[in-house]
């Protein structure tokens, strides 16, 4: 069963030790900070590889967005991706959390 912590990362890739740790605490999400983002494609596989060395498909990851200064995703990812499409395939989806908390995140749906 998954622990009911969150955990982030230190920088765009897990390191071994990450992974044990992960692999030994089953977190129940991530968090994402500045330092874990570079590109769409390296978020992706970032989140990817998160919720495999979980064994979670659907383990949450979170974003640090705050918005005005603090702003993590620059566009067209960001806030700004709300009032565009964004081709699902061209980078990772960032969805908005349920209406209900985040006892289930639409998008992770199969």
């Amino acid at each position: 069963m998954p622990s009911r912590a969150i955990y982030g990362c230190a920088g765009t890739a897990l390191s071994a030790a990450e992974r044990d740790f992960f692999r030994a605490s089953r977190p129940w999400g991530f968090i994402l900070f500045g330092r874990n983002i570079d590109s769409p494609a390296q978020v992706k596989a970032l989140v990817d590889d998160l919720r495999v060395t979980v064994g979670n498909a659907r383990a949450p990851v979170l974003i640090d967005q705050e918005g005005g200064r603090v702003a993590r995703l620059k566009p067209p990812t960001g806030a700004s991706a709300r009032r565009r499409h964004v081709s699902a395939r061209s980078m990772p989806t960032i969805p908005k959390p349920p209406r209900g908390g985040l006892s289930e995140c639409p998008a992770d749906r199969p």
